[in-house]
C-alpha cells in the first residue's frame, strides 16, 4: 500500500486499531481529515463522511478490503487496482434495516436488490428500522404520527430507493423525505402535470385511445355547428368547427412532441457517461430502444412550425398540407419506428431484469412530470397512435368542407400522405411478422438448412406427430412439422423432452435458445409440390389420430408417409382440422380454388391391406402403396398400373 492513505470512520476502537496497523505495515497511512485521504473506509453507508466521499468521487470500501490486501501481502505480481475495489466497494444499502409500505404485494423486484446490495428487509415496526420506503402512489395516511413516534427512521418515497440503485451508492434523503404536511398537499405532490400547458390535453385518455379525446369533447361541441349550412369558408358557425379543429391539431401535436422529449430525457440520462458509473446502456442497446425517436422529434417540431404559422397567418386549413409537405420523412420514419417496435420492447423488458441501473432509472423516470406517470414502454406506443388520430381530425374536416372550397385539395393530399404512412407501416409489420416466424423456427432446429430463411416465406402452423411408417426416421420417433407456405420442415424433438411437455412448447420456442438448447433436430425440409393428397385415416379400434402425406418420390412412383397426430393445445386442432388445413395450404401453392381434390378420407384397410396392423404403435415398417389406395388416390390409369408391379417390401 506504498502511497496509499486512507480515512477510517468506524465506532469501535479497536477494529480501526486493527486496520491502523495492518496499513502501515503495508506502507500505507491513515490521514486524520477526509479531505486528505484517498479512500474511505467504513462499515456502514450511514458512517460519517459517506456523503462527502460519493459527492467528491472518493472510493468508499469495507473493512474487508484491507483484509484482502493483507491476505495477499506475499504475492508478487499483487497490485491494488481498480478491479480489486469493484468486489470491496460498498453497496448502496449496506448498514440499512429497510421497510417498504404500500408496494403490490406480487411485485418483489424491490426486495431483490435490496438484498443484492446489502440491504436488510424488515418490518416498519421493527426498532432496528432506518428507512421506511413509500411507493409514490401512496397518500400519506398518518404517516406523521408515525414519524413523530420514530424520528430516527426516515420516511423516504420510492425514488429515493431507485436513484440510489441507479447511482450505486446511497443518496442523501433530504429531496426524497416523504410529505407529512396534509393528504391534500401530498396529493398534489404525487399527481404532477404531464404538460405545462393549461390547456394540455389529459395523458390518459391520449394513451387509451388517441381519438377519445377528440370523440368526447370535439365531436360534441361540433355537434353545435351541424345546424349552420352553406358554404364551409363563409358561415361563421363551421368556420368555428374548423377551427376547433385545428386547435385540437395543433395542441395533441405539442402533446406528441412532450412525449418525444420524455423519450429523448430518458435516452440521455442513459448513455451519459459522465455519471456516476457511467453509461447505463451501450450503443447497441441504445439504438434498439430508442430506435428512430431523434428523427421523429425533429420531423414533428418543424411541422408544429408549419401548422403554427399557418394559423398565425388565419390560414388554418393549410396546416394540414404540412402532412403532404413531409410525406417523404413520413413515409420513412414512422415504418422505421414500427418495424423495430417489438425489438424494443423486448430489450427493454430484458434490460430491466438484468441491469438493475437502468431499471432504476426507468423507475424514477415514470415519475416524472415530465413522462405523465408512464413507463418507457408506455410511451413508445405513441408514435404507433399519432397518424391515426390525425387521420381522424382530418376527415372531420372534410366532411365540413364544401367540394368546391379552395383549401380541399391541400386536406386531401395530407390525408392521403398520412394513410399512405399508416400502410407502409401495417406493410412493414406484416413483413417483419413473416421473418421473425422463420427465423424463430430456424433458431430452435438443429443443422437446420439456412436456405428456410426467406423473406417470402411464412408459417402457417406447427404440429407435433408420432412416426409410424419409418418412411423419415425409425418408427415410434417424435416429430415436429412447421408448415410455411411453400415447403414442410420436417425434424425430430429432441429425446430429453417428454410427450407431456409438448403442450409447452410455445413457451419454450419463445425463450432465447443457444445451440444446446435447441428443441428440434432436423430431418428433411419437403418442397409442398411433392405432397400429391393428405389422407385422413378413419379411426377404428386399433387406429387412432392417422393420417398419411402421400408424397412424389418420382414421375411414376408415389409413397405413403403415415403418422399419428398429436393434438396440441395451443393450436387447438383436431386431426381432420389439419388435414383439411394441409388440403388447403396445398390448394393455395398450387393457386387452386378447389381444396377438396388434395385431400381423402380413407379406412386402414383401403389404404393398404398390409397397412392395417403397421398404424398400430412401433410396428412393421412400410414403404410401398397397393393398388387400393391407387384407386383413391391417383387419377392416372397408367399410374395403377405401373405401382400395382411395384415388389413388396423387404
Amino acid at each position: 500500500m506504498d502511497g496509499f492513505n486512507c480515512f477510517i470512520s468506524i465506532k469501535e476502537k479497536e477494529q480501526v486499531k486493527h486496520l491502523m496497523k495492518l496499513i502501515r505495515s503495508m506502507g500505507g497511512s491513515v490521514r486524520a481529515k477526509l479531505s486528505e485521504a484517498m479512500y474511505f473506509i467504513a462499515e456502514t453507508t450511514l458512517a460519517s463522511g459517506y456523503l462527502y466521499c460519493n459527492t467528491f468521487n472518493i472510493p468508499t470500501l469495507s473493512p474487508q478490503w484491507v483484509e484482502y490486501m493483507w491476505n495477499n501481502r506475499h504475492t508478487p505480481a499483487f497490485k491494488c487496482d481498480t478491479i480489486t475495489f469493484k468486489f470491496f466497494k460498498m453497496k448502496p444499502f449496506r448498514g440499512l434495516y429497510v421497510a417498504f409500505l404500500h408496494f403490490p404485494p406480487d411485485e418483489r423486484s424491490h426486495i431483490e436488490l435490496l438484498e443484492q446490495n446489502q440491504g436488510v428487509l424488515v418490518e416498519s415496526q421493527n426498532p432496528l428500522c432506518t428507512h421506511v420506503v413509500i411507493d409514490d402512489f401512496s397518500l400519506s395516511e398518518q404517516f406523521s404520527d408515525f414519524g413523530e413516534k420514530r424520528t430516527q427512521v426516515k420516511l423516504v418515497h420510492a425514488e429515493w430507493f431507485w436513484t440510489c440503485i441507479q447511482y450505486e451508492a446511497r443518496v442523501s434523503e433530504g429531496d426524497f423525505l416523504f410529505s407529512t404536511e396534509s393528504d391534500e398537499n401530498a396529493t398534489a405532490q404525487q399527481t404532477p402535470r404531464l404538460f405545462k400547458s393549461k390547456n394540455s390535453l389529459n395523458w390518459c385518455e391520449l394513451m387509451i385511445d388517441p381519438s377519445l379525446r377528440f370523440s368526447l369533447d370535439s365531436s360534441q361541441l361540433l355537434d353545435e355547428f351541424r345546424s349552420g349550412q352553406g358554404d364551409c369558408c363563409s358561415n361563421s358557425k363551421c368556420q368555428s368547427s374548423h377551427d376547433f379543429i385545428l386547435e385540437e391539431l395543433s395542441l395533441t401535436e405539442k402533446n406528441y412532441l412532450d412525449v418525444l422529449e420524455a423519450i429523448k430525457l430518458i435516452k440521455e440520462k442513459a448513455e451519459n457517461e459522465i455519471q456516476i458509473g457511467g453509461p447505463m446502456i451501450n450503443g447497441t442497446q441504445s439504438k434498439q430502444i430508442f430506435l428512430n425517436t431523434q428523427e421523429l422529434l425533429t420531423l414533428h417540431k418543424n411541422m408544429l412550425e408549419d401548422i403554427e404559422k399557418a394559423c398565425r397567418e388565419n390560414k388554418g386549413k393549410k396546416a394540414f398540407s404540412a402532412f403532404s409537405k413531409y410525406s417523404d420523412e413520413l413515409k420513412t420514419q414512422y415504418p422505421k419506428f414500427c418495424n423495430g417496435f417489438e425489438e424494443a420492447r423486448k430489450t427493454i423488458r430484458n434490460l430491466s431484469v438484468s441491469n438493475p441501473r437502468f431499471r432504476a432509472l426507468l423507475e424514477i423516470s415514470k415519475n416524472k412530470p415530465e413522462s405523465g406517470r408512464q413507463t418507457l414502454q408506455e410511451l413508445m406506443h405513441r408514435p404507433l397512435q399519432r397518424l391515426g388520430s390525425v387521420t381522424l381530425l382530418i376527415k372531420e374536416v372534410l366532411g365540413r368542407t364544401d367540394q368546391d372550397c379552395q383549401h380541399r385539395n391541400a386536406l386531401e393530399e395530407g390525408l392521403q400522405s398520412v394513410e399512405a404512412a399508416l400502410r407502409l407501416m401495417n406493410e412493414e409489420l406484416i413483413e417483419t411478422e413473416k421473418l421473425t416466424s422463420v427465423f424463430r423456427v430456424y433458431t430452435s432446429i438443429k443443422n437446420c438448412p439456412v436456405t428456410l430463411v426467406s423473406s417470402h416465406r411464412c408459417l402457417r402452423v406447427t404440429f407435433f406427430s408420432q412416426e409410424i411408417t419409418g418412411n423419415i426416421s425409425m418408427p415410434g420417433d417424435y416429430l415436429a412439422f412447421h408448415l410455411f407456405s411453400d415447403v414442410l420442415e420436417i425434424s425430430r424433438l429432441k429425446k430429453k423432452i417428454a410427450i407431456a411437455t409438448l403442450k409447452n412448447k410455445r413457451k419454450e420456442e419463445n425463450t432465447a435458445k443457444t445451440e444446446d438448447e435447441v428443441l428440434y433436430k432436423h430431418l428433411q425440409i419437403l418442397p409442398l409440390h411433392k405432397i400429391r393428397k393428405v389422407v385422413d385415416v378413419i379411426d377404428n379400434n386399433d387406429v387412432k389420430d392417422t393420417y398419411g402425406l402421400v408424397i412424389r418420390e418420382t414421375v411414376v412412383k408415389d409413397s405413403v408417409w403415415c403418422f399419428r397426430y398429436m393434438s396440441d393445445s395451443e393450436n387447438k386442432l383436431s386431426k381432420t382440422d389439419l388435414v383439411i388445413f394441409i388440403a388447403k395450404c396445398l390448394a393455395r401453392y398450387e393457386c387452386s380454388g378447389d381444396f377438396d381434390k388434395y385431400w381423402v378420407a380413407l379406412k386402414p384397410h383401403e389404404v393398404d391391406d398390409r397397412l392395417k396392423t403397421s398404424l398400430v404403435p412401433l410396428q412393421s415398417r412400410v414403404k410401398k402403396l397397393l393398388n387400393s389406395v391407387t384407386d383413391h388416390l391417383s387419377p392416372s390409369s397408367s399410374k395403377i398400373a405401373k405401382l400395382s408391379t411395384i415388389d413388396s417390401p423387404k
